[in-house]
């Protein structure tokens, strides 16, 4: 899907009195990594709150536990990791 929306071929615009204007490789370059240092963050940061979940008193918490702790309040983290159901 990324690669079908990523058009890497010059971008050539037509221009008001009908001259065509190829835009500059590094234009473009400059232009795509804009817009990924955004995009790329939302994943990358979620990855982060995934992977720098506690570990629990009985060790290793799973991947559905993790994805809880990193959606609920700081304050009811440790009642899931004690395996306490969360108030919602």
């Amino acid at each position: 899907m990324v690669l079908q929306i990523m058009d890497t071929s010059p971008f050539v615009m037509k221009m008001y009195d009908e001259a065509m204007y190829t835009y500059p490789a590094e234009a473009r370059a400059i232009g795509w990594t804009l817009a990924l240092s955004s995009v790329l963050m939302i994943p990358l940061l979620a990855a982060r709150a995934l992977l720098a979940t506690p570990k629990g008193a009985k060790g290793s918490v799973g991947i559905r536990r993790r994805l809880l702790i990193s959606l609920s309040p700081a304050r009811e983290e440790k009642d899931i990791l004690e395996g306490k159901t969360a108030s919602r």
